[in-house]
């Protein structure tokens, strides 16, 4: 009886696990499929899909055919072609002299400045020099603020001819590098950071530039409006020729206390971008707050904009059944925990599609006053049926059992 009344409880949670409806879901966007008949469809993740999707890992999407039938899907990071051995990247970098502190007008050192440029893969450092000759002991030092220093290695340099000096740097990725003299200065002509090889970096995806609305004397508020896996932040100063110090916090629900995040320097010369970090490893928080230290002016009249990047992102689905298809997502209870991921090893090559004008969804259809058999879903019919007649098997049973007699 115990196993009986368990799977009656089974049967009645069957409705309850069926798949939503594509106007269940918060947004819709119509799959336009390239020419020629394929089995895989592959199309990049709309931006939509972080402002809208319930979850953080996107899993409240779906993708529908013509009949409104589920079809498998699988999400895969979308990468760049990884770069021939020849042609690794060679970046020139700013140098500024290091002040002495023992002596005045008197160079210790320089500080070299990374910013914007890869931060993995770093192979060595390249120094061109004044001199023709050059022999003297430096120290290497790394740091993301320009306050905490970390070694990374202390060597003699020699030059007899004029070749270009290297460091290693063992795959460092701070934002600034910075060279003291240990014994004897040396005139700097060019130095240059050089990426060795890697596997190829996952493609960036940018929202929006986002304005920020001012709080207290010194304070920026930002609501990214979504809950992307962050990679990246850029800020665009309101004025040229700007350089404040800023704290930034973090958080993911209004309703939750600040978090700090990190420090940062505000330079902009001109009207380039400042980059302030990269490697976010996936942070998602969608509110963040800078406070500025206004001792100096701050970042002067008007408001700054911040903008955010993610790994770019690719769906590939299988095209069962008929199109049009459609993908859906963006809804409060449905997930896929096991996506098709089989579908990526396939040997059959997916062909590119793209996604039509998006359509608001969200909105649960009224049943008619006269509901008809659901055409689509007899199985649920016949679940119900099974479980009728097993009520009355049950029923028959306790009626036919006789009582139990009372002896002493």
């Amino acid at each position: 009886m115990r196993r009986i009344a368990s799977a009656l409880l089974a049967l009645s949670a069957l409705p309850v696990l069926a798949s939503p409806t594509a106007a269940e879901f918060a947004r819709r966007q119509p799959i336009v499929l390239g020419a020629g008949p394929a089995a895989l469809h592959r199309l990049d993740l709309p931006a939509d899909v972080y402002r809208f999707s319930a979850r953080r890992d996107v899993s409240d999407l779906q993708v529908f055919n013509a009949a409104g039938e589920a079809v498998p899907w699988a999400i895969s990071p979308s990468h760049g072609q990884p770069q021939p051995a020849r042609d690794y990247p060679d970046y020139p970098l700013p140098a500024f002299p290091l002040p002495s502190l023992a002596k005045a007008n008197r160079s210790a050192g320089i500080v070299l400045d990374s910013r914007g440029l890869p931060a993995s893969n770093r192979a060595y450092l390249a120094l061109e020099l004044e001199q023709s000759a050059y022999r003297g002991r430096v120290a290497l030092s790394a740091s993301d603020d320009g306050e905490r220093w970390q070694p990374l290695e202390s060597r003699e340099l020699l030059q007899l001819s004029g070749s270009a000096l290297r460091l290693d740097l063992h795959g460092d990725g701070s934002r600034y590098l910075r060279l003291d003299w240990l014994d004897k200065p040396f005139k700097l002509r060019r130095a240059s950071l050089h990426v060795g090889p890697g596997a190829a970096e996952p493609l960036l995806q940018s929202g929006d530039w986002i304005a920020a609305k001012p709080g207290a004397a010194g304070e920026y508020l930002f609501d990214l409006g979504m809950r992307a896996p962050l990679r990246r932040l850029e800020l665009a100063l309101p004025n040229p020729n700007t350089s404040a110090r800023g704290v930034w916090y973090k958080r993911e629900r209004p309703d939750q206390p600040w978090q700090n995040a990190f420090s940062s320097e505000l330079t902009q010369l001109g009207q380039a971008s400042t980059l302030l970090l990269e490697n976010l490893d996936g942070d998602s928080d969608r509110y963040w707050r800078l406070v500025v230290d206004t001792r100096q002016g701050g970042l002067g009249a008007g408001l700054p904009r911040l903008r955010a990047s993610w790994p770019r992102q690719q769906l590939t689905f299988a095209a069962r059944g008929q199109p049009p298809f459609m993908l859906a997502y963006g809804h409060p209870s449905f997930f896929i925990t096991d996506q098709a991921n089989t579908l990526l090893n396939s040997p059959e090559p997916a062909q590119p599609a793209a996604l039509g004008p998006a359509l608001a969804g969200g909105v649960r259809p009224a049943p008619p006053a006269q509901a008809p058999m659901p055409k689509k879903s007899p199985w649920l019919w016949g679940s119900l049926l099974l479980a009728v007649g097993l009520l009355g098997w049950i029923s028959y049973r306790l009626i036919k059992e006789p009582a139990p007699s009372d002896t002493q």
